[in-house]
């Protein structure tokens, strides 16, 4: 199993849709490939669209815009966007929640580079210092 840290995910997603400013915070510390889950990503990216265009951004805005895009129904409808409130009721935390996802995001990004290096290792097709760089 990939490192990941769906509570925080959604932690973070929850602090997104509490306050414009924890969007922000968000936007410049992670991109929407930080998250684990598909679904997490694509609510990441409706937020951001949302903030993008200057438009109020909450649960509800969140779904019109999942519906507009075509996505709603694959993050698992507006049961499953409510559900992410489960995890936060605030927005004071989102640092330390932001910062656990970029964790664990950073550690999958490894474990692709590392296993990409092995293949090339494995395949013995370039010299070893060219597999170095």
């Amino acid at each position: 199993m990939p490192p990941q840290a769906l509570q925080a995910e959604r932690a973070v997603l929850a602090a997104m849709m509490l306050g414009q400013e924890a969007v922000g915070r968000a936007v410049e510390s992670i991109g929407e490939n930080a998250f684990y889950r598909t679904s997490h990503q694509k609510i990441f990216g409706a937020i951001v669209a949302l903030y993008n265009k200057r438009e109020a951004v909450d649960l509800i805005t969140v779904n019109e815009e999942l519906r507009k895009l075509g996505d709603l129904e694959a993050v698992g409808g507006p049961a499953y966007v409510a559900g992410v409130f489960e995890e936060a009721t605030t927005a004071a935390n989102i640092d330390a929640h932001l910062k656990i996802v970029a964790e664990k995001a950073l550690l999958r990004q490894l474990i692709k580079a590392t296993t990409e290096v092995q293949q090339m290792c494995y395949a013995a097709n370039e010299e070893a210092s060219a597999i170095i760089d």
